[in-house]
């Protein structure tokens, strides 16, 4: 069903965002739930049903189904819902079954609205590089005209009621993807997560535990969403990327200064088993592309783009190959395709 989502990349890809050296996307969440309902755990059959309808009843008027289509999780296969997933457009929660559940996507795919998982309501948007203050821009528009069709619980002292005491407040929780070799090979991860922790924010691996996260990828995001309004939220998440970066930036200019041929090497090495490759699993590609895309930053990589590399990131992933191959579960079968789709990227 979700052919054509497959071979379409994602806008937030582009690298056309601040900081795309380091930054490959940034990304916000509203979460929303109906004030004269239950939360879709506690929630019947005909509820959940009640609850999609009226949500769809208000995309419809909001005029986004005009520009994008809905999906209800019954009609989406497993691989499917996990290439959803991987472009960070869906999340699997707590609800069971697929009755009342669905996703709306937005044509350039930079924007989603998840219904009845944990919450009644998750909107979801993209921008390519350190782009925080237009996702959120973007969310409060459709925030505000769903909001115009729809009572959501809000609680005076407390804001919006959610399923997880984590999101009560705002509701509004923000996520910048980065890519952090630098830091990684200088060792400086657990220097990070302390200076992270200690300002109330958060970072993880992308693909795994923060320490053994395969392609250097991590999400930094806020930790809290009680007691700061949203533009606070925003500031003071901007302000950590950006010492973030710089540090990633020293750590790269340390790195090249205490050996430029063994980075080099490493570079030259990656790029010569993408092109040969016949197999590579996913720890051992996303290692790879780290490689790359490093080696594109730093000028001793050339023919190509940061928006090539972000494609070939997502294009990699398990549930897009496993929608190629058409053999979900077959680990063999995805390690072919993906050395397959690495030879024909970096020929």
């Amino acid at each position: 069903m979700l052919e054509t989502l497959l071979e379409s990349p994602p806008a937030w890809l582009d690298a056309s965002g601040l900081e795309a050296a380091c930054v490959v996307n940034a990304r916000g969440s509203l979460t929303r739930n109906l004030a004269e309902f239950p939360f879709p755990q506690r929630a019947n059959a005909n509820e959940l049903e009640s609850i999609e309808q009226r949500v769809l009843d208000a995309m419809q008027t909001a005029g986004l189904m005009d520009e994008g289509r809905y999906y209800p999780l019954a009609d989406l296969t497993p691989p499917e819902l996990g290439m959803l997933s991987e472009r960070q457009l869906f999340a699997q929660g707590g609800t069971n079954g697929f009755t009342g559940r669905g996703v709306f996507v937005h044509n350039d795919q930079s924007l989603s609205v998840q219904v009845n998982d944990s919450d009644h309501l998750r909107i979801r948007a993209l921008a390519s590089g350190l782009q925080l203050e237009s996702t959120w821009e973007r969310l409060n528009a459709v925030d505000d005209a769903l909001g115009r069709g729809l009572e959501y619980a809000f609680d005076a002292r407390w804001g919006y009621l959610t399923a997880a005491l984590s999101t009560v407040g705002t509701a509004f929780q923000a996520w910048v993807l980065m890519h952090l070799p630098g830091i990684t090979m200088a060792g400086g991860l657990r220097q990070l997560e302390e200076s992270v922790t200690a300002k109330r924010h958060e970072i993880r691996g992308l693909l795994g535990p923060l320490h053994e996260s395969p392609g250097d990828l991590f999400e930094l995001n806020n930790a809290v969403t009680l007691g700061r309004s949203e533009e606070e939220i925003l500031y003071h998440l901007k302000q950590q990327a950006i010492e973030t970066i710089e540090e990633e930036k020293r750590s790269r200019e340390l790195v090249l200064h205490e050996g430029t041929h063994g980075l080099e090497d490493r570079i030259g090495r990656a790029l010569g088993i993408a092109r040969g490759a016949r197999l590579l699993d996913l720890g051992e590609a996303m290692g790879l592309w780290s490689s790359l895309r490093l080696g594109l930053a730093s000028g001793m990589l050339d023919g190509y783009t940061f928006k090539q590399l972000n494609e070939v990131l997502a294009a990699a992933l398990p549930a897009h190959l496993e929608m190629r191959t058409e053999k979900p579960g077959d680990e063999r079968a995805q390690n072919m395709e993906r050395a397959d789709h690495f030879r024909v990227s970096f020929s």
